[in-house]
């Protein structure tokens, strides 16, 4: 019993020490940005991330801190990320546009359907968690409606307990549907930023490929498609080619 009981606190003081360093380069961090010292800074919010203390709020600091210090490319990638994690967050989104002006590149965006824009617009209104919650709020609700519906007897409170179950199914559906994409979104991101100073991107997977055009530092691509070290994007205009991995970085 000793034995089991000494196991169980060993794994549970790293545990907690993670959390207290966390939080203490945590302050440290936000004290080295209120003082100026934006390097520093990076350093410590970089060492919080490496302690396990990965949120919206450390990336957006982190961004803040990088755009401060002059490094654009830096300063969209941790933007981004923190975007993913709290898409409806209008701080992260002004900074994001403040940094993206920066961007050498003026790549144009291809026009897409409205009706999938307003998808996209209305699943980004939430996070994963939110609707999460969202779909389990309407399950039980559901339910209820339901339990309603072959409870009783009066027809006034039957019919409105089915058609409600109803809804609240076909809303459970989209909510749950909406939840999983964006947990997709942020386990399995296929977004990058160009983070050297330039890259010329190539028509094939190899240095010998004929050059397609020239991308800058803080662009936003897609990647599509990998082999061995190179990687194959694709811009907002629908333009595609092939770069070193070296020269991005995964979002």
């Amino acid at each position: 019993m000793r034995r089991v009981f000494f196991i169980l606190m060993m794994s549970v003081v790293p545990f907690a020490l993670r959390a207290q360093s966390a939080d203490e380069l945590w302050r440290q961090g936000n004290e080295a940005y209120a003082n100026g010292d934006f390097r520093k800074a990076v350093e410590l919010y970089d060492a919080v991330i490496k302690f396990g203390g990965v949120n919206e709020r450390v990336y957006y600091n982190l961004g803040n801190a990088h755009f401060k210090e002059g490094n654009i490319a830096q300063s969209i990638l941790f933007y981004k990320r923190a975007l993913r994690l709290s898409p409806n967050d209008d701080d992260i989104r002004f900074n994001l546009a403040v940094a993206g002006g920066y961007v050498r590149d003026r790549v144009e965006v291809m026009p897409e359907f409205f009706l999938l824009t307003f998808i996209r617009s209305l699943r980004i209104a939430l996070s994963s968690n939110g609707w999460a919650l969202a779909s389990l709020a309407l399950f039980f609700t559901g339910l209820g409606l339901l339990l309603l519906f072959t409870h009783m007897e009066a027809l006034s409170i039957r019919k409105p307990g089915f058609y409600g179950a109803m809804i609240c199914a076909a809303l459970f559906s989209v909510s749950l549907c909406f939840s999983l994409v964006q947990r997709k979104d942020i386990v399995n991101s296929n977004e990058a930023v160009i983070i050297s100073a330039s890259v010329v991107v190539k028509s094939s997977p190899d240095n010998t490929g004929k050059d397609l055009f020239i991308l800058h530092e803080g662009t936003s691509v897609k990647v599509v498609n990998q082999i061995g070290d190179w990687r194959e994007i694709m811009i907002s205009n629908g333009n595609k080619g092939w770069v070193d991995i070296r020269t991005i970085e995964i979002v």
